[in-house]
Order: C-alpha cells, then structure tokens, then sequence
C-alpha cells in the first residue's frame, strides 16, 4: 500500500451500503433480555430499500423482540431509554437476512453486552477493536486498509472500502477489490465496488477528463469545453461541508495568484435542492469570483442519463480537487484539504 494515505478531515458524501429493491429479502430477529436496571423504551434504526427504519417498544421486565426484512448486511443502531433520567445506551452491530440475534448484558455495564447470532458481528467487533481507540485519522484509515487486506472473504471488508476508497490511493482500492472473494464481489455493495473502482480509474490522473454542462449561479450555461487551452481547477463542495468551507480561503488565494496565468476555478456543489443555501455560501465565503454549478437532484428516470458530475468523477469524499490541464486531461486528485500537494503542483507549473 501506498505511504502518501490522504491526510486531515473530510466529509464523506454517501453513506454506500443502502439497500435496493426488496427481491428476496429475509427476515431477521433481534431478541433481547437484560439484567440489572430496566430502560422504559427500545429503539432500533437502520435502512432497507434506501429508506431509514424506525422502530420503538416498550421493555416488559427488560425484554425486547425486533423482527424486519433485509436483502443485504447492514448496521443496525439499538438504543435504549430510560425516561427517569438515566443515560442512554446505544450499539450498533451489522445485521442479515436470516439472522436471529439475541441480546443480552446488564446496561450498568455496556462492555457486558453480547450479541449472539450475528454472523458478521464478528468481524466488525474484530475491527472496531483494531482501530476504537486510534483518534487519529489518518492512521485510522491504515489500519481500516490492514483490516481490508487480511480479510478479503469478509462483507465487512466490501462494506468498509466501499465507504473509505475515496480516502485510498487507487491502486490500493483496486488491490483490496480484486482480492476480495467472489461471494463479496456478487453482494449489491460488490457490484457497487466494481462501479466506484471503474469509475475512479476512469476519472485518475493521466485520464481525459469527462465533459459536462450545465446553468452557472446566475443561470448562464456552462461546460467543461469552455475552459479548453486553461488550467482548470474543479473544486467539489458543499454548504453543509466544514472542511470544504474552511478549504476556501486558501483556494481564493490560489486563484488570485495564478488567474492571470491561464488558471481557472469551477466549484461543484451537492447541495441538490438547496439553491439558495448555495447561493448565499458562495456570497458568505467570498467564492463568487469563480464559476459554479449545482449538481441536479435526481429523479426515478435514466440513471445513465442523471449520472451527475460528481459521480461521473468518483467523488466520495468532499472536499475533492481535481486538477485539469489545457488539452483536457487530469493531472492531479486531492482529496481533503490536500493544500500542500495542490501547492506544490501549481507551483511547479506556473514557475
């Protein structure tokens, strides 16, 4: 694996692991009897079919009986509340079709839970353990890929690169992918696997980069094609994103000190629906002395024919800087702050 892991905060834009249609969904079972001080009320959250679950009851002498359905390995958050003040407790454990999980442990003491039944829970305690008390990022994202690497047979393995390969140099996300097995690469966040790695190989430097079009922040119409024969940075962005709100001070001063020598900004927004929180982030931040675009919400039509620009590039993880030269090709990839790096290619351009 490559040294150069991507460093300071991000914002990752999916959460992956979202369920699809319900063909051949299972049921599950979360049964549970607890010991020690009785919580009043039982919570369990999760998705199914791209949709958030809820479900509440109320304990019977510290018992508690969850049934749903699911296609696919999930996480499953367990909350339980005490009305009389007392502190909440809350686990979160994956889930199958199939599964029928009992609970149990004294809440006194949340180190005394056990889940038994959860095939994969295993796993992802195995994990959690790995990297649970890491505090730093980017040795967290080490240790995510060490997990990755030793144990390719494993969903959770699939389920962790599908949320972090945005933060993995590519070649580090191909190697994890190819080495899962095949029973991982057939699940629906396999095959999303197979998508993100194409995608990203097909939007990495060296590679052309994708054309798109669209109306700017005061309703001009724009394309990539207009910036042929410029250095064009394109920034992926967000209102809701603190790391890519606090990245545009120093990218203002990138663009004031190069603008005049062949070098352009177009800011990339996944604030779908929120137009006039946009606009009025673009006003708060200064960033108005560059172009804009905002990415459009999609509909229940032709996903080829909605794929937005963020997904045509394999963005994952905001902010993302995709650097581009006059001829059209990608020539650099940071995600994250990554101000050292974007200053030390346009430095070696420019001068």
């Amino acid at each position: 694996m490559k040294k150069n892991l991507i460093t300071t905060t991000v914002t990752l834009l999916v959460v992956v692991v979202q369920l699809f249609a319900q063909n051949g969904a299972k049921e599950f079972k979360i049964e549970g009897k607890l010991t020690g001080r009785f919580p009043d009320t039982a919570y369990l959250q999760y998705r199914s079919g791209g949709e958030a679950i809820r479900q509440q009851q109320v304990l019977k002498k510290g018992s508690f009986h969850f049934s749903g359905q699911l296609n696919e390995p999930t996480i499953v958050a367990l909350k339980f509340v005490d009305k009389k003040g007392g502190k909440p407790v809350q686990q979160s454990f994956f889930v199958e079709g199939g599964d029928q999980v009992q609970v149990s442990g004294d809440l006194a003491d949340v180190s005394s839970l056990r889940f038994t039944g959860a095939a994969l829970q295993d796993d992802w305690r195995l994990y959690q353990q790995m990297t649970g008390k890491e505090k730093d990022f980017n040795k967290q994202i080490g240790l995510t890929y060490d997990f990755m690497a030793g144990h390719p047979e494993s969903y959770i393995s699939a389920y962790l690169l599908a949320m972090y390969s945005a933060m993995l140099p590519l070649d580090s996300t191909i190697e994890v992918y190819e080495a899962l097995s095949s029973s991982v690469k057939e699940t629906p966040v396999g095959q999303k696997l197979k998508d993100i790695v194409a995608t990203r190989t097909a939007s990495a430097p060296g590679k052309m980069a994708v054309g798109f079009s669209g109306a700017d922040a005061e309703g001009n119409p724009l394309r990539l094609s207009d910036f042929k024969g410029k250095y064009l940075l394109l920034d992926f962005w967000a209102s809701w994103c603190v790391p890519c709100r606090k990245s545009h001070p120093h990218l203002i001063s990138l663009y004031h000190k190069y603008k005049v020598r062949n070098f352009d900004v177009v800011g990339i927004a996944s604030d779908m629906g929120r137009e006039a929180i946009w606009k009025e982030a673009i006003a708060k931040d200064g960033i108005g002395i560059w172009h804009h675009l905002l990415e459009r919400e999609k509909t229940s039509g032709d996903a080829a024919e909605q794929q937005s620009i963020t997904d045509s590039y394999g963005v994952g993880a905001l902010p993302t800087k995709i650097l581009i030269d006059p001829d059209g090709k990608i020539i650099g990839r940071f995600t994250g702050d990554g101000g050292s790096e974007l200053d030390a290619q346009l430095l070696k351009i420019f001068n």
